[in-house]
């Protein structure tokens, strides 16, 4: 059952519902149950209450505003403004050729394709599937892609805040982490850049893989806890290295700008010992930097009396390289004794006393 409204409120459920002017707004306070086809040409829709889409094709050209609830399990086609400030529960396709703003909670199981216009999240965008972004996605809310999810395309991501988790993998032209924090045990094939934002491998603890170039900017932040000996279990890791897929260019170099932070804390009830070691970050090649420059916060790694920390970078093997945090034995500048500052003292008033002497 089709019915059409230029304006005002859908009195009661019904099956599909189409805007025709573009100039209406069309606000749905009951449940629509579609098996059908809704459109929106030009005009707004805004969904306050249940929109369940299972059979047809829901095509956005306007403006189209979710505040309640949708769940998809045919197909959404929005070539304009959406925006969602409810809860979107995607199982079936959805692409996004205009304009996709999320505030609220947006769950996607199957599909979902960004194609010709841009993502905004500032709400939680949780991919458990398959995401496709040839545009530009923006995250200053809560990203997640789990171990099941696959993020894809040769577009661009960009967080200026909140947080960044991939457990599964994400594939992209670029991938810039300005503000909030990057994390998870998944894998990234892309030049990261990290420029005031902070990375965090693992959940605690993990291993993070990148396969590409990363560059560390000043200002921004590694995170690593220490729960064991064991890398990836027990202690984080981030392993950058070349993208094999690329042909023509040899990547997997990591860049650390003077004034990069590396805060290392315990996990769980772990103390390292005399011997320990740790090779944190570990990359095909290293560019040229001053380890002296870098800022190592051990605040929430205290050692027992007489350990200090000590870092290096060292050889990994296999013509790699790590920066490696070991324990060692805390060296302790040695006193002279008292008589032999004595001695010394004799000897110096010696020595002027014999050059006098010459000299007369």
């Amino acid at each position: 059952m089709a019915a059409n409204w230029n304006s005002g409120t859908v009195p009661e459920p019904h099956l599909d519902v189409v805007n025709t002017d573009p100039s209406a707004a069309i606000t749905i306070d009951s449940y629509v149950y579609r098996i059908a086809d809704t459109e929106n040409f030009g005009g707004t829709l805004i969904n306050n209450s249940t929109i369940d889409n299972f059979g047809g094709t829901l095509t956005n050209h306007g403006t189209f505003d979710n505040g309640g609830t949708l769940n998809n399990r045919a197909t959404i086609n929005s070539n304009w403004i959406f925006t969602n400030s409810g809860t979107i529960t995607n199982r079936g396709p959805l692409f996004n050729s205009g304009t996709l703003f999320n505030s609220g909670t947006l769950d996607n199981f199957s599909g979902l394709v960004s194609d010709g216009g841009p993502l905004h999240n500032s709400g939680t965008l949780t991919n458990e599937n398959t995401l496709i972004n040839d545009a530009t996605l923006d995250n200053s809310g809560v990203f997640d892609v789990t171990a099941t999810g696959v993020m894809s395309g040769t577009g661009s991501y960009t967080q200026t805040a909140g947080t960044t988790t991939v457990n599964g993998s994400l594939t992209q032209a670029g991938v810039a982490i300005d503000g909030g924090t990057l994390g998870g045990s998944g894998t990234i094939t892309s030049a990261v850049t990290v420029d005031g934002g902070t990375v965090g491998p693992g959940n605690s603890p993990g291993l993070l893989q990148v396969f590409g170039d990363m560059d560390f900017l000043a200002g921004s932040t590694l995170a690593l806890e220490l729960g064991g000996l064991l890398f990836g279990t027990e202690y984080d890791r981030l392993d950058v290295a070349d993208d094999a897929t690329t042909t023509g260019t040899v990547e997997g170099t990591v860049s650390l700008a003077a004034g990069t932070m590396f805060d290392i804390d315990w996990f769980g009830a772990f103390t390292a010992g005399d011997g320990d070691y740790f090779d944190v970050l570990v990359a095909d090649e290293f560019a040229a930097f001053d380890l002296t420059t870098m800022i190592f916060d051990f605040s929430g790694a205290a050692l027992g009396t007489g350990l200090a920390w000590e870092t290096a970078l060292v050889d990994f093997g296999g013509g790699r390289e790590a920066l490696r945090l070991a324990v060692v034995e805390e060296q302790v500048a040695a006193v002279p004794a008292p008589g032999m500052v004595l001695l010394f003292g004799l000897y110096l008033v010696g020595i002027g006393y014999a050059r006098r002497k010459r000299t007369a």
